[in-house]
């Protein structure tokens, strides 16, 4: 799951929640990215995100 923080998230769900929520879907696999580097990026953030999840 590709995560895309923003200071509202914070507010929205706490990381136990997501956590909880990723573990009953069956997600293995968490990775947490700023907004602001997903929207000047967003190649390079699907990319590595892409590359870490071919290595898990």
């Amino acid at each position: 799951m590709l995560k895309i923080d923003s200071e509202s998230s914070h507010q929205n769900a706490t990381e136990d929640e997501v956590c909880g929520l990723s573990v009953d879907s069956g997600i293995c696999l968490v990775k947490h990215y700023e907004a602001t580097r997903c929207s000047e990026q967003p190649d390079l953030v699907v990319q590595e995100f892409l590359e870490i999840l071919s290595q898990a």
